[in-house]
């Protein structure tokens, strides 16, 4: 079954992996819609997550290799049109993400994940030479010792000691992630759109219109009018 879409609030999305019998592995479909839903969104925040509560994400559903496409294809159209939505996305990783999990969680905004998870990408177990897209994508959520432990030495990394190294934007407790989630997500639409979907595109390394010296410069006056008038900084963006 493809990705299930829900609508949680004003604003708040959930894309819910819905593989069960595959312990929510991905396949090219689910690729598919996020490369074709992605850049469709507007100013909305949207939660990845495992459906029913379940573990986040196995890797790339091994059931579909013999698809005429090698599996990073897909995944990369998908990971480059979360970048350039203009939506936020927050990963929840419950109980582990593995091989394209872990890539799609660098693709995310914030990671947040429950205190017993774990990430891991057997990659090189499996013989693969990882693409040079995911590679730096994962190297701007990761740190290079993370990497190499996965990739190369093909261990599974505690999401506490990834949360140790900046990695992950917040570690639930026990019970706690879908709370501490939706939280997160309702501060982050109380920030205003533009404010969010600029600062977002920085931080993805965006070098486009979005974070043009004149477009940010003109932005900024803009909200700042908008904020001396008393009225909310909720403008579009140029």
């Amino acid at each position: 079954m493809p990705i299930d879409e829900q609508i949680l609030g004003d604003g708040l999305l959930a894309w819910n992996l819905s593989n069960p019998r595959r312990r929510n592995a991905v396949a090219p479909d689910d690729l598919a819609f996020i490369a074709r839903r992605a850049p469709a969104l507007g100013d909305q925040v949207v939660v990845l997550r495992g459906a029913g509560g379940g573990p986040f994400c196995s890797g790339f559903d091994l059931a579909h290799l013999d698809a005429d496409e090698r599996p990073d294809r897909p995944l990369m159209r998908a990971t480059a049109a979360m970048e350039r939505s203009p939506a936020l996305f927050i990963a929840q990783v419950a109980d582990y993400a593995i091989g394209a999990g872990v890539e799609l969680c660098a693709a995310c905004d914030f990671v947040c994940a429950n205190e017993a998870a774990f990430f891991a990408i057997p990659a090189g177990k499996l013989g693969v030479l990882y693409h040079r897209a995911g590679l730096a994508r994962l190297a701007r959520r990761f740190s290079r010792r993370a990497l190499r432990s996965m990739i190369l030495l093909g261990r599974r990394e505690p999401a506490h000691t990834l949360a140790a190294e900046g990695a992950l934007d917040h570690l639930a407790p026990a019970g706690a992630l879908d709370d501490d989630v939706r939280t997160m997500a309702e501060a982050l639409l109380a920030v205003p759109a533009a404010v969010r979907r600029h600062t977002a595109a920085w931080l993805r390394g965006d070098d486009g219109e979005a974070t043009a010296p004149d477009a940010w410069a003109d932005l900024r006056g803009r909200l700042y009018a908008a904020r001396r008038h008393g009225a909310p900084a909720t403008l579009p963006g140029p």
